[in-house]
């Protein structure tokens, strides 16, 4: 039972078989992606366009958006990642050398 109230407390929602209740942002999400959807085409090109697809059922597009700044963000963020990868390998190497030389206790 610890557990699940440590569960219950990390988390805004509640899991599967007690969120028959939706949240306000689910709620919110549902009625934007309402107003979206009625609102269409009419105004020439539309800045949000509401979409449905199997597998990430309804969402919000933003057409503004630039692949190109999504794709430069990802590349920076990979580049931190490995470099990040590269430094605890470094580390790690260096704590295991002082190890069989003795220079740490442990």
């Amino acid at each position: 039972m610890q557990a699940w109230m440590m569960f219950f407390a990390d988390t805004g929602t509640l899991p599967p078989p007690f969120n028959l209740i939706p949240n306000p942002a689910v709620l919110y999400d549902a009625g934007m992606w309402l107003f979206y959807r009625a609102k269409g085409w009419k105004d020439g090109v539309p800045e949000v366009r509401a979409r449905c697809s199997t597998y990430r059922c309804c969402y919000l597009e933003r057409v503004n958006a630039s692949a190109d700044q999504h794709e430069e963000e990802y590349q920076q963020l990979m580049s931190t990642l490995i470099q990040r990868y590269f430094l605890s390998v470094e580390d790690a190497k260096k704590e295991s050398s002082k190890k069989e030389l003795g220079l740490t206790k442990g």
